[in-house]
């Protein structure tokens, strides 16, 4: 009884607070904090009401497609990044955000709208770049696209090297990561691997360098070249959640102390907020590694239900299909 009281109290405040409405920029700020709580649904329930008394405000859809896109709900992430692009054109954060959705729907798309939506993503990720040349994640995301990108989506190598000869200006050592991508993508091995020892000689200060480091050995299944990647982290990050998990993973391939790591990958699942979909590492790679170890142990079902959660997460995530066709071939 309590417990329903509670609710229609709760219920009741929710409908005073939209009735009343609040400025749209406080509402963009509450959304946030829900945002970065992790409470996406309730930040997305809030935006929706509020998008419908000012839809000419471009914060707003900007953060209500954010919300969808932690969702899994495509379509509404893409919408509402088209409509705060459209309300605001110079916005280099809003193009950016609708290329990496166009993206995503282009991987559940048909072959026809699938090329178009790659196109889209190529040109929105280019027109942030040219908006914001200090933008670097979509710097290193368009880099990415032409590596990746087949030449009829407008990929290519020559592209990518231009892109990366002008970030070279502003920041040497993403350069220097981007081209670790681009060999590694071309499997050139060796100058990959000379390219990752070069940004971990640098002595980066940011984080993530470490962590992209350390996901290319991963991807090369060697854990010494992680844990060395890992090494130069700073004291005050190597608590950090990803710093934690790319030395679980670390263990899996190497096959030692696998009790520890299925703790870490375990509560880097469970963790709150949970991680972002676009951050460096997915519930879906988590829950593909997990299913690795559990072939470790010898638990095949564990190991297949694991993938699968991957999977129904990201379709296309490739370590989730590698673990099981690992599993496969036992």
């Amino acid at each position: 009884m309590k417990k329903s009281f509670a609710n229609w109290v709760a219920l009741g405040s929710c409908l005073l607070f939209f009735c009343i409405g609040i400025p749209a920029q406080s509402a963009v700020d509450s959304a946030r904090k829900l945002f970065d709580a992790g409470q996406y649904k309730d930040a997305e329930t809030l935006l929706r009401a509020e998008v419908a008394r000012n839809p000419s405000d471009p914060a707003l859809e900007y953060w209500l497609g954010k919300c969808a896109f932690e969702l899994y709900d495509d379509d509404l992430a893409f919408s509402s990044a088209e409509r705060a692009v459209n309300l605001d054109p110079r916005n280099a954060e809003y193009h950016y955000f609708l290329g990496t959705t166009a993206g995503y729907k282009a991987e559940h798309s048909n072959w026809f709208s699938g090329l178009s939506l790659a196109r889209k993503t190529q040109h929105e990720f280019l027109t942030a770049v040219q908006l914001n040349p200090d933008l670097l994640e979509a710097q290193r995301d368009l880099i990415s696209y032409y590596i990746a990108a087949p030449g009829i989506a407008g990929g290519g190598d020559d592209k990518a090297q231009a892109q990366i000869t002008q970030l070279d200006v502003l920041h040497v050592v993403s350069a220097r990561l981007a081209r670790m991508e681009l060999f590694e993508n071309r499997k050139k091995w060796i100058e990959a691997e000379n390219e990752a020892k070069s940004v971990l000689a640098a002595r980066p200060k940011q984080l993530k360098t470490f962590l992209e480091v350390a996901e290319f050995y991963q991807n090369r299944e060697s854990p010494s070249g992680m844990r060395n990647a890992l090494a130069g982290v700073s004291r005050d990050a190597v608590a950090d959640a990803h710093v934690t998990y790319y030395r679980a993973v670390a263990d899996v391939i190497a096959g030692e102390n696998l009790p520890d790591a299925q703790k870490t990958l375990e509560a880097y699942l469970a963790s709150q907020p949970p991680p972002l979909r676009e951050d460096h590492v997915t519930l879906g790679d988590a829950h593909s590694w997990l299913g690795r170890l559990y072939l470790k142990l010898g638990q095949r079902s564990s190991a297949t239900s694991e993938c699968r959660a991957a999977l129904k997460l990201e379709p296309k995530n490739r370590y989730a299909h590698d673990c099981l066709r690992r599993i496969d071939s036992q």
